[in-house]
């Protein structure tokens, strides 16, 4: 039986646990600790976080667990801006839910924006909506274009951020400004995009 005096034991060896990345310790089961400390309190948002961000990064649970874990964070705490971010990641990994198909581009993306909104120097958010938007259902590649580019502002060293624009770039037609980003990727030690560069930097 959980002792509730021990709650924030269980918090804060989850917590070391996560920032060490030692998830797998069996002395210390850190989605269980998260989950012990839920089971005692269930009111801080930063438990169902930690307990999503451990689950998608390990393998432990589904993603659409995960998903109402970061959902749960946000109704505790409507400002935690890497929570919308983290769902926003879940649901484009969310095959379906129960009586529905899918989510759509949309729905995924105002995660992505609602975490700008929230902290606006937030790279790995533009980048994400960037791959919302260039989906094949959206096809907003202008839309994306400008997502990447804004990522790249704020980190000049996102190599993702240049492959995808310059995949992006391509589709559009702009070859020179697509082998720009694909240069910079390989100088960024990337160097699988030698076969690209070849094709679109003729």
């Amino acid at each position: 039986k959980l002792n509730p005096k021990y709650a924030y034991a269980y918090y804060y060896r989850g917590l070391s646990n996560y920032i060490l990345k030692d998830y797998s310790n069996s002395s210390a089961p850190t989605v269980e600790d998260f989950s012990n400390f839920i089971a005692l309190d269930s009111s801080l948002a930063s438990a169902y976080y930690y307990r999503g961000m451990i689950s998608r990064n390990w393998g432990y649970r589904n993603h659409l667990d995960n998903y109402y874990d970061f959902t749960k964070a946000i109704k505790l705490d409507p400002n935690f801006a890497e929570a919308h971010f983290e769902r926003g990641v879940e649901m484009f990994k969310v095959e379906s839910l129960p009586n529905r198909e899918s989510f759509s581009m949309d729905e995924i993306s105002a995660n992505y924006t609602k975490a700008i909104e929230l902290k606006p120097n937030y790279p790995e958010a533009y980048f994400h909506r960037g791959i919302a938007k260039s989906n094949i259902f959206k096809k907003d590649y202008t839309g994306a274009i400008e997502d990447y580019t804004k990522a790249i502002e704020l980190n000049r060293n996102f190599v993702d951020a240049y492959y995808n624009r310059g995949n992006t770039y391509y589709r559009i037609r702009k070859n020179k400004e697509a082998c720009l980003d694909l240069k910079k990727t390989a100088e960024l030690g990337k160097p699988y995009v030698y076969d690209l560069i070849k094709e679109y930097c003729k």
